[in-house]
């Protein structure tokens, strides 16, 4: 069966600003790199992770 697979990371193309995807609490948490406070952070959606495939989790840290 194909899923709809989701990013476990991202980090804003304007600052530098690195989350990741928290399963506990359901939302994204901000890692070391907070980026800059007033930054429009612009995540990479148009990168190349395969956002279907099978049930197989992404292993290679895409974005």
């Amino acid at each position: 069966m194909t899923d709809l697979r989701t990013p476990s990371e991202r980090v804003c193309t304007r600052c530098g600003r690195h989350e990741h995807w928290s399963e506990d609490a359901h939302h994204w948490r901000i890692g070391d790199d907070a980026g800059r406070v007033h930054c429009i952070h612009a995540w990479d959606i148009t990168a190349s992770f395969p956002v279907v495939g099978n049930d197989t989790p992404a292993t290679d840290g895409s974005a």
